[in-house]
């Protein structure tokens, strides 16, 4: 008999299909992450890098220990720095003032 996905018609089951292309497995990795870990590899350098817009999605995930996670972006930035950037912004602001 054929293997057919859990729940074939609901929109979060596509959306990681799409992204995974393996229907029968939901921890799977993603096209693109998996095409990072290739390039980095080939290359034996860190070449690949991935942005998102909210967390990271399936798409981007490669194999564990192989690729750095997406950097995630907000209207403020890197989610990361957002919780520094206040106490960071002098020090930028004189980095840049000495550059100009």
């Amino acid at each position: 008999t054929k293997q057919f996905p859990p729940a074939p018609f609901a929109h979060n089951t596509q959306t990681t299909l799409t992204q995974t292309v393996h229907a029968q497995n939901a921890a799977a990795n993603g096209v693109l992450g998996l095409i990072g870990d290739i390039l980095d590899a080939q290359e034996n350098a860190e070449i690949f890098n991935s942005y998102s817009m909210s967390g990271t999605p399936a798409l981007l995930k490669g194999a564990p220990g192989v690729l750095r996670p997406a950097d995630v972006l907000t209207g403020y930035g890197l989610s990361g720095l957002s919780i520094v950037a206040p106490e960071i912004e002098a020090d930028i602001q004189a980095l840049h003032n000495q550059s100009v």
